[in-house]
């Protein structure tokens, strides 16, 4: 679910960074923290109206082919960078904020595990199984259980892809975007039909991918289009995204990354409190079900629900701003650090030397 912090929103030809797709991150990460709120109180289906505001999922869909959009960008406009740097900025941009909340996470499962509260199942996935070594080890190289945070699954999938995008991206510049998006829902199909989740999931990525190889001539199609018919569009993007179905969930989420980009959406997505949301969208998503399950241990049944909901809320942001001032960001920045060109770092050392 990251993104990247590095020039990677930036409009076709230009190093113009677009904000807009900070902010649709952003919101994407409320929409998780809303749904895994409601998910310790009821686990079934919403009213349709509401789906858009609690799908969780799909927004972890977004996540992924957000994360191809952006990887890719430098790869269509043949800017990348040498592989070992990539793979030390992804790393420090993904894995070592990873560990902290991890060590977070087992700070919270060590002081408040085996509560026993009158709430769903979906509750007792998490803090409820023995704090072993073994347990915290299985978690730092990524697994996919929930046993200490309910939104660490993902994050596997965002580092393999992570990995091995780069040789991805050299395929798809190849056979341009119509070949990129065939080939990621040939994945996809794929995906399904084995029953395997890294296919299904990585296919995300490769869609994302395929939207930013045509992003110029999606453009121009957005803007030869009837007011009209961009409203019927954007009705079906909301359907597609909504479904249950990844490859459609995922191809909505490229519509609404169309909508961010090229529709008047995007002033206010520009403005400050949806662009601040990107800013700490990913330190929400490692920080809020911890932040979540500590809440419910000691404040269920002694203050009302609304009341628990907003003590929450304050909370996860409050606590993913300081992770992110303090963890995210200054990881990010060393990765970046380290992988300048020795000749841009000494630059850097004589500039700071001067200011001192």
């Amino acid at each position: 679910m990251s993104g990247t912090v590095d020039r990677a929103f930036e409009e076709p030809g230009s190093s113009k960074r677009i904000f807009a797709l900070d902010a649709m991150r952003g919101l994407a990460a409320c929409v998780v923290v809303l749904y895994h709120f409601r998910l310790a109180f009821a686990m079934d289906g919403v009213r349709w109206y509401l789906r858009l505001f609690f799908a969780g999922r799909q927004a972890v869909v977004f996540f992924f082919v957000l994360s191809g959009y952006v990887l890719s960008l430098p790869y269509w406009r043949g800017r990348q960078f040498p592989y070992l740097a990539y793979v030390v900025r992804r790393g420090f941009r993904i894995y070592v904020p990873y560990v902290a909340a991890v060590l977070v996470a087992v700070a919270g499962a060590w002081w408040f595990s085996n509560a026993r509260l009158p709430l769903t199942q979906w509750f007792y996935r998490t803090w409820h199984s023995p704090l072993t070594v073994e347990l915290v080890v299985r978690q730092l190289l990524m697994g996919t259980g929930g046993e200490l945070n309910t939104a660490f699954w993902s994050l596997r999938y965002e580092v393999e892809m992570s990995i091995v995008f780069p040789l991805l991206c050299w395929v798809m510049v190849r056979v341009r975007a119509y070949g990129a998006a065939a080939l990621g829902l040939a994945v996809a199909m794929i995906g399904l039909g084995e029953h395997s989740a890294t296919l299904v999931w990585g296919s995300c990525f490769l869609l994302g991918a395929a939207l930013a190889g045509g992003q110029r001539e999606v453009g121009a199609v957005y803007r030869r289009t009837p007011r009209v018919m961009k409203w019927v569009g954007l009705g079906l993007v909301v359907f597609g995204y909504c479904s249950d179905v990844v490859v459609v969930v995922a191809l909505g989420a490229c519509g609404a990354l169309t909508f961010a980009v090229h529709s008047r959406a995007r002033i206010w997505l520009e403005t400050a409190a949806p662009v601040y949301l990107g800013r700490v969208s990913y330190s929400v998503y490692l920080i809020h079900g911890t932040v979540l399950q500590a809440t419910l241990v000691l404040l269920y049944g002694r203050v009302p629900q609304w009341l628990l909901g907003a003590v929450f809320l304050g909370a996860t942001w409050v606590v993913s701003h300081l992770f992110c001032a303090y963890v995210e960001e200054p990881a990010t920045r060393l990765g970046r650090r380290l992988t300048r060109p020795r000749q841009a770092r000494r630059g850097t050392m004589t500039e700071d030397r001067v200011a001192a």
